[in-house]
């Protein structure tokens, strides 16, 4: 029987019974501890953590005193049966990491004949906490299953495969369908993978038992991918999969900082890298089932930085791929993601979307509420897989897939300060769908639909000193339709375009579509739109490209305000006409340096009146203002100037008196004092009123 410690005691009640408690037992380890039989006590500990590792059953605490361990260890029960916690001591009473250190040198790593291993290996259940992890020859931590990777520093590991740092498969390594795997508050840095995933490697895959893995407020830096290969992902690699329809796959990556991590090409450039930061991709295998990946939520978002992607996304790609009947959802949210290089296309973010023979099912992928600034797109317009999108390339595609299957959003993001030497220094977004992608006559209807809205977009660059010829100063798009039964659309709505600049073109935003034929000789249409927004102060035409309005590309405008745009506010085979196309105007909506109108700007309440003002704050005047704030929570209020003479005053609050508790048809009623339109004048119009008494509009 094993000795009942009182340190570290934990009792597991069966049955109500207290004749039948389980006790799991606490080991010691130290440096300066011997391993004999009789060894684990706190006065008699063990010497090694292998050897302590081998008295242990499920349950039961391994606790590792400060010191050096140069030994490769498994962290399981001696009787393989249940999970063990391996923690050291400096971390279980102070949170401390790093205090105790697992050396794989010469033991691991390939010196001294060693073989190639991982320094830890974590099997499903088990824990590893505290540690420094150095040295692995084929990864630092391998973990099989649902397991606990909490508080380490991970460091100085490659593998000649996949995750340098961590490496961890869920699939059939699972056993508990309530259990997850958790990667949580770990130094993950200077470590290689000559394929994928240089810091962390996480393969999130269901098969009978559902896959659900946390990464959270981890710090990731200076890891290397990609030299073996072109590499998916250098700071964090995650791909998820699904066996069967009934399966599932969970994955949450959430306040991690991510630091100048490089994912490279192959050396002979036929493979890019994909991901400098994070890159995540749903259906790797199969894809039959229900998977979900949220990188960043909002208030816990990611700080994504100084990454390198030689191929796409310098901070994150994200990938999603469901196969038919499948359910996938990507979500992209709340991240900062800053100062990132994609050397082909997509510097901050990019967003790959494929969707084939979707007759049910949805494929998901929303982009929204993150900080997208300073992030760089290089590379040539002269190759076609130079995409550009200095903050954002989404790439698009449905093939043989109908309406009402993809749902894809772009929106209320603020995009600024990034530049491209190819298209869009903002964004650029290709959206394509084909009714026949293998040209052998075989269609099917195909529906390719992105909302792009309540988007900020401002002082991008498109810029290219060699050439002159970059496109789109804010954003660059492209939808292609091929064959009768396909249609591609990008809509845009509630955007604010200020102050990007553009070596040709539009410095606003540059549009292309292409309706193009099938096998059958049948064409597609495509459709673009804008509503509701600014677009104000940009390099040559504040809206443009190569579109054609006609039959094939439909081009609907409405409810805009373009302004001082450097060439003109709108490229002439548009047609648009300011006080003739609906609700388009030109005045100064007088942008703070927050790109922000103020209270008495001509944009408020000139949105699309068949729009409901519900979500902005009151007193909204019954309309959505333009820009990006526009149809929010943090609209800017409707100036409540009762009398029209641009001061809230006395004669307001008495107008209102007048009309107080009066309800329409009574003649007393005054719809100007009726605030929250409501159709009665009550104590929150006077609030309402009361907390704008004193100010004027210029």
């Amino acid at each position: 029987m094993k000795p009942l410690l009182a340190a570290g005691l934990t009792l597991l009640w069966l049955g109500g019974q207290v004749g039948s408690a389980i006790a799991a037992t606490t080991y010691f380890v130290s440096p300066t501890g011997t391993d004999i039989s009789t060894c684990g006590t706190q006065i008699a500990p063990c010497k090694t953590i292998t050897f302590t590792l081998v008295k242990t059953s499920g349950g039961d605490t391994v606790l590792v005193n400060a010191g050096n361990y140069n030994e490769c260890v498994t962290v399981q029960p001696g009787n393989g049966v249940g999970g063990v916690t391996l923690v050291t001591a400096a971390y279980l009473n102070n949170a401390t990491i790093g205090a105790a250190t697992l050396d794989g040198t010469n033991q691991c790593d390939g010196g001294n004949g060693s073989s190639l291993f991982a320094v830890a290996s974590v099997v499903d259940g088990s824990a590893l906490r505290g540690f420094n992890v150095k040295h692995g020859g084929d990864s630092a931590i391998w973990g099989f299953g649902a397991v606990d990777i909490t508080g380490n520093v991970v460091t100085a590991s490659a593998t000649s495969t996949i995750g340098g740092g961590i490496w961890v498969q869920m699939g059939n390594n699972l056993t508990d369908p309530n259990a997850k795997a958790t990667i949580v508050n770990n130094a993950v840095t200077g470590n290689t993978a000559n394929l994928d995933g240089g810091g962390i490697y996480v393969e999130a895959s269901s098969s009978g038992v559902p896959s659900v893995v946390e990464i959270d407020s981890n710090t990731i830096t200076g890891n290397m991918a990609g030299a073996g290969g072109g590499a998916f992902g250098s700071g964090i690699t995650v791909f998820s999969d699904t066996a069967a329809a009934s399966d599932s796959s969970t994955v949450k990556i959430t306040s991690n900082t991510i630091d100048g991590n490089t994912a490279s090409n192959s050396a002979d450039g036929t493979h890019f890298g994909y991901g400098g930061g994070i890159f995540v991709a749903t259906g790797s295998s199969v894809g039959a089932g229900t998977e979900s990946i949220t990188v960043g939520l909002k208030g816990s978002g990611n700080a994504v930085r100084n990454n390198v992607a030689e191929g796409y996304g310098g901070g994150i790609s994200a990938n999603l791929q469901p196969a038919p009947g499948s359910n996938h959802t990507i979500v992209v949210e709340g991240n900062t993601v800053s100062a990132n290089t994609g050397k082909k296309a997509a510097g901050g973010i990019h967003v790959y979307g494929v969707e084939l023979d979707m007759t049910s099912g949805t494929g998901t992928i929303h982009v929204q509420d993150n900080t997208v600034t300073g992030n760089h797109a290089t590379g040539a317009l002269a190759d076609i897989n130079d995409r550009g999108g200095g903050g954002l390339f989404a790439e698009l595609y449905t093939f043989r897939t109908p309406t009402g299957i993809n749902d894809f959003r772009i929106q209320r993001n603020s995009i600024t300060g990034n530049d491209s030497s190819t298209l869009g220094g903002g964004a650029s977004l290709l959206v394509l769908a084909s009714d026949d992608p293998n040209s052998d006559g075989t269609t099917a209807p195909t529906d390719n639909t992105l909302s792009f809205t309540n988007n900020l977009l401002a002082t991008n660059k498109a810029l290219d000193p060699a050439t002159t010829s970059a496109r789109g100063g804010g954003e660059y798009v492209l939808v292609e339709a091929y064959g009768g039964q396909a249609a591609a659309t990008v809509d845009h709505d509630f955007l604010t375009v200020a102050s990007n600049k553009t070596d040709t073109a539009s410095g606003g935003l540059e549009w292309d579509a292409f309706p193009g034929p099938n096998s059958l000789f049948t064409t597609g249409a495509t459709a673009l739109s804008l509503s509701n927004s600014i677009v104000v102060g940009n390099d040559g035409y504040g809206v443009g490209g190569g579109v054609m309005p006609g039959p094939g590309q439909a081009v609907s405008i409405s409810y805009v305000d373009a302004f001082a745009n450097v060439g003109a506010d709108w490229e002439s085979q548009l047609g648009v006409t300011p006080g003739v196309t609906p609700g388009v105007i030109s005045v100064d909506p007088k942008l703070d340096l927050a790109y922000v109108p103020p209270l008495c700007s001509a944009t408020i309440d000139k949105g699309d009146p068949a729009v409901a003002a519900d979500a902005e704050p009151k007193p909204n005047g019954g309309k959505v203002n333009l820009g990006h704030l526009g149809n929010t929570p943090a609209a800017i209020q409707t100036f409540p100037d009762l009398n029209g003479d641009k001061t809230v005053d006395g004669i307001d609050v008495l107008g209102l008196a007048v009309s107080f508790a009066a309800s329409a048809p009574d003649p007393r009623f005054n719809p100007a004092a009726d605030l929250d339109f409501n159709a009665t004048v009550d104590g929150l119009d006077l609030s309402y009123l009361t907390a704008f008494f004193g100010q004027t509009c210029p």
